[in-house]
This record gives structure tokens, sequence and C-alpha cells, in this order.
């Protein structure tokens, strides 16, 4: 069982002919990549022959140093960097803003669409000569999308009380051209009035993210938001079936800590209470039991200051736990991405259970093909100053 890939780009010039020292070398290095993509399109069941894509694994396949692709938490984007052998300086690399699609997997076993992305960068070095290419993931569902604003485009407006964050997300998303995906426990969040002035809409979902603990990304022609609690389902981008075992027989290396910033027991924040005329507070987790940490900032209602106490306890005991897992790659390349779960086997009751991973790496080498999996300890909800109440 060998690990293999397949790139495609969508560019006619780049990775030419002058990788070669003939035409007719090039066109038999065509002929084997044609082959591959046949080959590959059975166990994809992805065309690469569309106008838009060119498949150029055989033509590149001599000169692969490395491939990696890394699913990012949150905001950041998701990002693929192949690095390619140029000692006879003949490479023909690709122009920043290129588009590539990347498979990964095992000869005899379905590649796994990793999806598409933008050439980012591309940095060439010696000793020993090579060309870095770095691309993020492809945010709209297609190029150019007409009437389509890049989400970081800057504007002001109001958003009335009453909507949900499903209603806000559908919106935001439709005017990007993209698809909008948002979790069960992040859907039926309702919102109160909120003011977007001179902000960007991915600034202002990642503010109100943070709000209400929860994670928004744009990658792959799709605008998702979801609660930081909620588990990667079947419908969502992707698919996903969670939780995930993992064995400390098939890991390579692993990494767990522990820091005394998840030791806070609470968590409070301030609203202001205009008919009392009294600045009043809320508490998540048990009222007044220490440490504890204020969430920050003045709020309009006592919901709002509850969710802001309830999300900072809650990332602060997640964040403060962390495991970090490196493995080879199974052979099915099992579902993990940033927000799905993993369970943790055989490995001492510390680390034994359930893991929401932060970040996913693929790696591609001699060596062979791992993954390394960066996780937080997922935890259940902590109660509410009324279920505490209801508990008393």
């Amino acid at each position: 069982m060998k690990p293999t890939c397949q790139i495609l780009v969508a560019d006619k010039e780049a990775f030419s002919a002058e990788n070669y020292d003939s035409v007719e070398a090039y066109k038999a290095a065509q002929a084997a990549s044609q082959q591959a993509q046949l080959d590959a399109q059975a166990k994809t069941g992805i065309s690469s022959a569309d106008a838009l894509f060119r498949d150029i694994t055989g033509v590149i396949s001599e000169r692969l140093v490395s491939l990696s692709v890394k699913d990012n938490e949150g905001q950041q984007t998701d990002s693929v960097t192949i690095v390619l052998e140029n000692a006879d300086g003949r490479l023909v690399t690709p122009e920043p803003g290129v588009r590539l699609r990347v498979f990964m997997g095992y000869t005899g076993h379905a590649l796994r669409n990793m999806g598409d992305y933008t050439v980012s960068t591309v940095r060439e070095s010696a000793t020993p000569t090579q060309i870095e290419i770095t691309a993020g993931a492809a945010v709209f569902a297609t190029d150019n999308a007409e009437g389509a604003l890049p989400l970081n485009h800057i504007q002001s407006r109001s958003w009335e009380a009453g909507m949900t964050v499903a209603d806000l997300v559908r919106t935001i998303a439709a005017e990007h051209s993209l698809e909008p995906y948002t979790g069960k426990r992040a859907a039926a969040i309702v919102l109160p009035h909120l003011d977007q002035t001179d902000e960007s809409d991915i600034n202002f979902l990642t503010r109100l993210a943070e709000r209400y603990n929860c994670n928004v990304k744009a990658g792959f022609g799709k605008l998702v938001f979801s609660h930081a609690q909620d588990v990667r389902a079947t419908d969502a981008p992707n698919s996903a079936l969670a939780p995930v075992n993992i064995s400390k027989s098939q890991v390579t290396s692993y990494d767990y800590t522990r820091s005394a910033r998840n030791d806070y027991r609470s968590a409070y924040a301030s609203w202001n209470d205009l008919d009392a005329a009294l600045l009043k507070t809320v508490w998540a987790g048990k009222e007044n039991d220490r440490p504890a940490i204020h969430a920050g900032g003045n709020y309009a209602t006592a919901a709002e200051a509850l969710a802001a106490a309830e999300s900072k306890l809650l990332n602060i005991r997640r964040t403060g736990t962390n495991l970090r897992i490196t493995m080879p790659a199974p052979a099915d390349l099992p579902f993990y991405a940033e927000g799905s779960i993993i369970a943790a086997e055989d490995f001492g009751e510390k680390i034994k259970g359930l893991w929401k991973l932060t970040s996913v790496e693929w790696s591609l080498s001699d060596s062979g093909l791992s993954v390394t999996l960066q996780s937080e300890v997922a935890k259940p909800e902590m109660p509410t100053n009324e279920e505490q109440r209801a508990e008393e």
C-alpha cells in the first residue's frame, strides 16, 4: 500500500514542457498523467478533465518533496503547502491567485478530496534548490461570482433584534455567493439588536462567534458558523461521523499538556438594568465560586451577559488542556477535521476520553503519509444560574 496524491491546477502554463529535456518527454509525462487522472476519477468520482482544472500529477511526481494540507481552527485559513525539487531550474510555477485542487490517500483506495485552494505565495530557496507553493482555501463557490462582495469588505449596518444566527449567516453568505452552514446549537441562538459599524462581515461574525462561544470559518465555497460544542454531523461541510476512536498503539508520538488557566471555577459578566438603574452581575458556574474570571464589558440584558460569561468559562476550560497526536494516516483516511471529535483509548485516565480537534495536518513525503491532530478537551456545558438554583 503506497501513499499517493493527485494535484490539479487551473492554469495552462504552470508546470509546462519547460520541465523536460524535450517535447516528447513532456508528452509522455502528460500521457501518464492522463491515465492517472482516469484511474483517480474512478476512485474519487470527480472529473478533473473539465475546462477549469488540468491534472499535473504525472508532470511533477518526480519532483515532489512533500505535500501537506492543514485544516486550521476558526477564522484561520485552511492551507496546502507543496515543496518541489527544482535543481535544473526548469520548473514553471503557478502565479499567486491560481486555483489548485488536491487529493490524498493510498493506491488501491479511494482518494480523499482535500479541497480547492488559491495560491498565495511561491518561494524558491537553495540549497537544495526547491520551490515551495503555499495556497489558502478557496472561499468563493465560483471564481469572480457576479455581485459577490469580499468577506473583508468594510460596511456599516444594523441587525434587528429577534433574528436567529441561522438567518444572519444565511443573509451574509448570500451576499458573498457562499453556501451557509450553521451548526444546530448555534442556529437556534436568538440575537439582540446588533450594530455593524465600519466593520467587515468576517470580523463582525468573528466578534459575534466569540460572544456565543462559537466558531466561524469561510472556505471551499461555504460559510460555517457553529457552536464550540457542536459535533460535526453528516450534514456538515465535508461530512463526518464522530467520534473516531484512536488507540495508543496507532500513535507515533503524542503530547499532553494541562495549564493552570483551566482551573477557573466560574465566570461573571455585568449588565445594565435600566429599570432599576443598577449594574447587575450574572454568573456561569456556581455564583462566587473562586477562582473566577470576568468576561469583560457591560451588556444590555441579563441574557447577553450570561452568554458572555458562559462562553468565557467554557473557552478557558477547553483550551487549558490539550492533546497533540501524530500517527500514520489510516488507509481509509477517516474524517479528521477541525471541529470533529476523537475518542482517545488506552492512554491512561488523564487522557482517555473525548477530544475536540482544533487543527489537522496531513503530510505526504518519502517517510509516508501521516496525520497530526491538535485537540482540546471536550467538556459538557457548565450549568447556568437557573439550572444551579434548580439543583439547590
